[in-house]
């Protein structure tokens, strides 16, 4: 077989896949460098950080004398999915540890900060913990189970308990908006939703 024949259609086929991934990023870094400079109140730097899908969790990083808490509903091996990693510690007992995106990228933003991290559940009985500004970064939206809320109706008393304990930590909340994000591609599919509460009173 001529060695030409087959490395001709080779070069063509790495030209193609190039040249593709070459028109996508072209065509969104000339919408990126319209939308950054269209962000005049920004740095330069903050404008192209706005849209990261965890800005926000970026901007909360800054300030260290905020206290923050990460209530993370999704994370087990059931609930996996394509954002999450999975690893085995190298020393002592194997065990299996499932980090979604978002618990990453709160690590790498607060590093070397120590965020404590909470299921639902145990955030909500330790509502008498939380003081004025303290931030909540969560993949659970409060406002669904508020939504689905009756205290009365065919309740066990610790289920009733619980959700005074929610409704009291609930009408002390404000949430704080996560912008939605245009151009910043960071996987192949949308980021799972994440939600940011401030702690007012």
């Amino acid at each position: 077989m001529n060695k030409s024949s087959f490395y001709y259609p080779l070069i063509i086929f790495i030209f193609l896949v190039n040249y593709h991934f070459y028109s996508f990023y072209a065509g969104n870094f000339s919408k990126m460098k319209q939308l950054v400079s269209n962000k005049s109140n920004l740095n330069r730097y903050e404008s192209i950080q706005s849209e990261h899908p965890y800005y926000e969790v970026w901007k909360l990083s800054q300030d260290t004398k905020k206290q923050v808490t990460v209530v993370m509903d999704v994370r087990d091996e059931s609930n996996i999915d394509y954002t999450t990693t999975y690893f085995k510690k190298l020393k002592g007992e194997k065990e299996n540890y499932y980090l979604s995106e978002l618990t990453l990228f709160v690590n790498y933003f607060f590093y070397p900060r120590i965020i404590k991290t909470l299921t639902f559940s145990q955030a909500i009985m330790l509502e008498k913990n939380y003081k004025k500004d303290d931030y909540i970064i969560s993949d659970y939206y409060f406002e669904s189970y508020f939504q689905n809320l009756n205290i009365l109706k065919n309740k066990t008393e610790k289920q009733k308990i619980f959700d005074l304990s929610f409704l009291s930590l609930y009408k002390r909340l404000k949430e704080i908006k996560v912008s939605e994000k245009k151009y910043f591609l960071t996987n192949r599919r949308l980021e799972r939703p994440y939600y940011i509460y401030q702690v007012i009173n």
